[in-house]
């Protein structure tokens, strides 16, 4: 497997477990915690 490979196949892991729903709100709304624990503290 390649590097590339193993970099989608990870990118893939973590994106299976994000509640999208909960991330825009989170993105939209006053809370921005959830958004931070995703995207990281620079988001």
């Amino acid at each position: 497997m390649t590097n590339q490979e193993k970099f989608i196949e990870n990118i893939n892991r973590v994106l299976q477990k994000v509640d999208y729903k909960k991330l825009d709100q989170s993105c939209n709304g006053e809370n921005p915690e959830y958004a931070k624990e995703v995207l990281g503290p620079n988001a």
